[in-house]
């Protein structure tokens, strides 16, 4: 098969895994919701499989990147995901559907980082470009945000069926994606290479940049949890709303991707990207905590772009450069997972627990929350500056004290 094809099989698999991340995402809390289960409870689950994912990916990064393939796990993520889908369907208590959601997120969220894995390292190999790869995802997000949102207001059992079908045809595309090429250790640098992904964090730009990653997926997660919950619930809109919400979210990645907006991206570097995404983060939770309108509350997921991008593109790209062969995969999964689990927690468990606390004295939760992540995101913005300040000046006196040295 031809690298042209090879690269079609990527936008298409992208486009169609992406239709069940929309699946997930966007709809399941609110299917949650419906059928009884509380903002603490939901939040707790997100938050106990997290820690699980945790631990789950360290395995998935060592079965990938030592003893099969990354294309190998991922076809078993799929099919143990599309079983566990099946056992959804037929679970109607609440503490079933806890366990149930919980177990499935872990297989399932587990994917991700394997693709994107998989995705990057053939862009780089062939000499393209990721963002068109990732692009693809997004329309399909775009899609299926719009199309599932109208016919879940008239049926929404269609939700799992559907949920199912995209995991079927997502595991017949996945076989036939090229692999991630397993290297030999005789291949790497020798003995004195480290093994052990979680040496990168030496790096005192990674480690910046994944703490800001942090305060990412707080905002994030703690939106993708609660967005459709307070639009339906606290300021009345409907399924309809919240999958065109999901879509303007999606499509508003696209000038991110392509054109001025990526080449913007790519020279302001990883670094000023997310104290940007810092900054942009909190004007939209600002709006969100004050917004009485669901149409207004609905549209700020059009800032969803400038501040996912520098995550799903720059982070990505970044770690597979500094990332040494036999690792690209395990960077991917298991070095974000620590870093991106601490914002989960803090938003699922304790903002979650927040919220219901407050809900159940008369107060919107909700709200509250995004109030919460107004003041930690500007925090998290202003911090950000003093460091790259600092480290600018730091470096520009290393680089005049070595000049001097010399001379």
């Amino acid at each position: 098969m031809n690298r042209d094809k090879k690269l079609y099989l990527f936008y298409v698999f992208f486009f169609v895994i992406f239709l069940g991340q929309a699946t997930y995402a966007a709809f399941f809390p609110v299917y949650l919701s419906n059928a009884g289960m509380p903002s603490g409870m939901l939040g707790i689950i997100n938050g106990i499989y997290q820690i699980i994912l945790f631990f789950f990916v360290l395995i998935i990064g060592m079965l990938s990147d030592k003893i099969f393939s990354a294309k190998k796990v991922l076809l078993g993520l799929l099919v143990i995901s599309s079983v566990l889908l099946l056992v959804f369907k037929r679970v109607d208590t609440i503490p079933h559907l806890a366990v149930t959601m919980v177990v499935f997120s872990v297989f399932f969220s587990s994917m991700s980082g394997i693709y994107e894995a998989l995705g990057v390292n053939y862009a780089m190999r062939t000499g393209r470009h990721y963002n068109p790869i990732r692009m693809a995802g997004t329309i399909g997000y775009a899609v299926m945000s719009a199309v599932l949102g109208q016919l879940l207001i008239r049926q929404e059992s269609l939700m799992m069926n559907s949920f199912l079908l995209v995991l079927l045809v997502s595991f017949a595309v996945c076989v036939f994606l090229p692999d991630i090429h397993k290297v030999n250790r005789k291949e790497t640098d020798g003995p004195s290479q480290d093994n052990n992904v979680f040496m990168l964090l030496k790096n005192k730009e990674l480690r910046y940049v994944l703490a800001l990653f942090t305060v990412f997926m707080l905002g994030t997660s703690f939106n993708s949890t609660f967005f459709g919950i307070h639009l339906t619930h606290d300021l009345e809109g409907d399924y309809f709303m919240v999958g065109i919400g999901n879509a303007l979210l999606a499509v508003s990645e696209f000038p991110f991707h392509a054109g001025p907006g990526r080449r913007w991206m790519k020279h302001m570097g990883i670094k000023r990207c997310m104290i940007m995404v810092m900054f942009v983060g909190a004007f939209r939770w600002m709006i969100a905590s004050v917004c009485n309108n669901p149409w207004v509350f609905m549209m700020t997921m059009v800032l969803n772009g400038i501040m996912l991008v520098p995550v799903i593109v720059e982070l990505v790209e970044y770690l597979h450069a500094i990332t040494p062969e036999g690792l690209k995969t395990s960077a991917q999964t298991v070095l974000k997972a620590g870093f991106s689990m601490v914002g989960v927690l803090l938003a699922n468990v304790v903002l979650g627990q927040l919220v219901d606390f407050l809900d159940s004295r008369g107060v919107e939760g909700i709200r509250a929350g995004y109030f919460f992540l107004l003041i930690v995101y500007l925090t998290a913005g202003v911090v950000g500056i003093s460091v790259d300040k600092f480290a600018v000046k730091n470096r520009k006196w290393r680089d005049g004290h070595y000049v001097k040295k010399t001379l």
